[in-house]
Order: C-alpha cells, then structure tokens, then sequence
C-alpha cells in the first residue's frame, strides 16, 4: 500500500532534478497553496455549526481537506492529459487548490458568491507568488534578487489588503435583507403590554389605547 501511494505522490509531484529557479520557485507555491487550502477547509468546519464543539469540526474538515487535496491533484494530473501546454504538477496544484476552496464552500464557508471566487481567486495567485518568490529568497539560488523581493513584497500587500478588507465592518448593500432588517412590527402581529409580549396576531385593547394616545 505504501508503496503505491509513494509512487503515485511522485506522480503528481514537482519533478527530482537539479534544484533551479524554477523548480524552487514551484515548492515554494506547493507549501503556500497546500496550506491555503487547509487553512479554508479547517475554516468552513468552524464555521460548520452542528451541536458539536466547533473545533471538532474543524478537525474533521482539515482530515477532509488533507485527503481531497491530494485526491483532487490526482483528478488533475489525469485531466491534463488533454492539456499539453502548461507543466503537469503545476496544472495538478492548481486544480487541486481551485477543487478543495470549492468544497469548503459548499461545506461551509458563508461569503458572498462574488466575494468568494474573486477574492480566492486573487489569493490563490498572490499565495503562488508570495511563497514563490519567498522559497527563491530563503534558497539563495537566484542572483537576481530584485524581481523576487519586489514580487514578495507585491503579493504580501494583496493579501494583507484582502485580510483588511474582509476584517474591517461593513455596510450591507443587500436592499431585501436591509428592507428587512429595518421593518418595523406592526402591532397586530405583537403588542406590548404591561404584563408583556402578548401572543403574535392578537391586539391588546390597552395596547391599542395607548398607541392611539401617542
């Protein structure tokens, strides 16, 4: 058993050659890509309230996360067979990034549809970069330092900006949901009394009095 998943984690991964540029380059976007995608697995399971204690869940989607990752590169090696331009672990890490943030939508990740796949897709490209350039940094195998650390510094600001933007409080431009939020109750539906909230759909005569005197 071991053996066949040894064999295929070589099959989806960077190919064993002399380190370069490029081969850091892409080790160090597998690490910043992985963890982006564990990260919003374990964050959907958090998010994911079932009468369980959340950091249960959590776990639990992380294990999910783990597994579906590496199944979904898998699914993206095989698809690249039809696609012949772009190298084939690269393709795989992609699909395997883009498939697993789907799946934590749809387990539970509550951002607006626009938000998610414009944000995310965003991330995904400043993770690949930042990582990247990072690895290339850290190894010392480029001699041209400038493009990594300008690249670096670019893609950290992106992220920063999107952590910012989705931190900060913001305004809800949902005109049904704020049209609902600032309905009023109409007094037939509860009426306040002096011995409290009377049952919905009944007026109090008091109630009522008082409403008129106002």
């Amino acid at each position: 058993m071991s053996s066949i998943i040894g064999r295929i984690n070589k099959f989806i991964s960077i190919p064993k050659s002399e380190e370069t540029p490029y081969t850091i380059f892409w080790k160090g976007a597998f690490y910043g890509l992985s963890s982006l995608s564990l990260l919003v697995m374990t964050m959907s399971g958090a998010f994911f309230q079932v009468g369980i204690p959340s950091w249960l869940t959590a776990i639990a989607t992380l294990v999910i996360g783990v597994v579906a990752f590496w199944l979904f590169r898998i699914a993206g090696m095989l698809i690249h067979k039809w696609i012949t331009k772009i190298p084939s672990f690269v393709f795989a890490l992609f699909f395997g990034t883009i498939a697993t943030i789907i799946l934590a939508r749809y387990i539970r990740f509550g951002l607006p549809t626009e938000v998610f796949y414009y944000g995310f897709g965003a991330t995904i490209i400043a993770c690949t970069l930042l990582f990247g350039s990072g690895w290339l940094l850290i190894s010392n195998v480029s001699k041209n330092k400038l493009i990594p650390i300008a690249t670096f510094i670019a893609s950290l600001s992106v992220i920063v900006f999107e952590i910012y933007f989705l931190a900060r409080e913001g305004n809800n431009t949902d005109p049904e949901r704020k049209g609902n939020m600032n309905m009023s109750i109409s007094p037939t539906e509860v009426a306040v009394t002096s011995n409290g909230l009377s049952s919905p759909g009944k007026l109090d005569i008091k109630a009522t009095r008082l409403m008129l005197l106002s």
